[in-house]
């Protein structure tokens, strides 16, 4: 598929910039070594990607944008498990790092919150919001309150229900000369051409790292572990030479699709079904 060891090193790097970390069901112990675990791997993560993009010799600068690191799902922000030194690994490694957050979570851990965006290692968050009521307990004035200190730390991302956001957010006093995003979760599904946007590495609550997160179990898609002290190498796993491929064109699957049967997520799950069965038949 590549004409060198470097066209292939580089389209690689190119595909996997961007870390997505999935945290939700971490507590106690587990959510400890787990961010101990994935503090250091930042760190072998960074060198792989410095050194297969080129941006370390001053060659593909453009591949430093758009990369970074997302905290999904994270259900306690207190610092002393270990989330501001994992965060501040991420710093040190040079990678942006952005936190999603449930918006109850962080009302009711707002101070948390706020320390861990003292620190500096934090270049955004992403508050979700599925319900057109404010969490239980805090009315919209002290929703409005919070989002307009938070917005004093770093940019924020509203994701979710749209009217709530729109009743919260969008008064003028609030956004006033503000950058913000909004990503409501009601709009219509989006017909997938391919896997852009998709492909990542995506680090699971066990600490194996996939290609993506659909593909999440299946073992021919997994490219390494956060547990592992070894040098952090997707390209030790074979199928990671297809990953550009699935960028530009999406994966065969041995068919095509129609525009609906790919907005329906016919592709994803023929791809993970044959991903899974190829493993099987090894």
């Amino acid at each position: 598929m590549f004409n060198d060891d470097n066209h292939r090193d580089h389209a690689v790097a190119a595909t996997l910039r961007s870390v997505r970390v999935h945290m939700s069901l971490l507590e106690g112990d587990d959510l400890v070594g787990f961010l101990a675990s994935l503090g250091s791997w930042f760190g072998r993560y960074s060198a792989w990607l410095a050194k297969c993009s080129g941006f370390h010799e001053g060659r593909n600068l453009h591949l430093i944008y758009q990369r970074g690191v997302t905290l999904q799902g994270l259900q306690d922000l207190t610092p002393g498990t270990g989330l501001l030194s994992c965060l501040g690994s991420a710093r040190d490694a040079g990678l942006p790092l952005t936190l999603n957050v449930d918006l109850a979570v962080a009302l009711e851990q707002r101070s948390n919150l706020f320390e861990l965006l003292a620190c500096g290692a934090v270049n955004g968050i992403v508050l979700v919001q599925a319900s057109e009521i404010p969490p239980e307990g805090h009315a919209p004035d002290q929703v409005a309150e919070f989002v307009r200190e938070a917005m004093q730390h770093v940019g924020i991302n509203f994701a979710g229900n749209f009217g709530f956001w729109q009743r919260t957010v969008l008064a003028p006093a609030l956004c006033d000369h503000k950058v913000f995003t909004l990503c409501p979760t009601s709009q219509p599904k989006a017909r997938r051409r391919n896997c852009l946007g998709a492909v990542c590495c995506f680090v699971s609550e066990d600490g194996a790292i996939y290609l993506c997160e659909r593909l999440v179990g299946v073992p021919a898609a997994r490219i390494g572990s956060i547990h592992s002290n070894d040098p952090f190498d997707p390209l030790c796993s074979p199928v990671a030479e297809q990953v550009p491929d699935w960028v530009l064109i999406g994966p065969s699957c041995g068919q095509s699709f129609s525009p609906a049967e790919r907005a329906a997520g016919l592709m994803c799950r023929s791809h993970f079904d044959e991903m899974r069965s190829s493993v099987r038949g090894a």
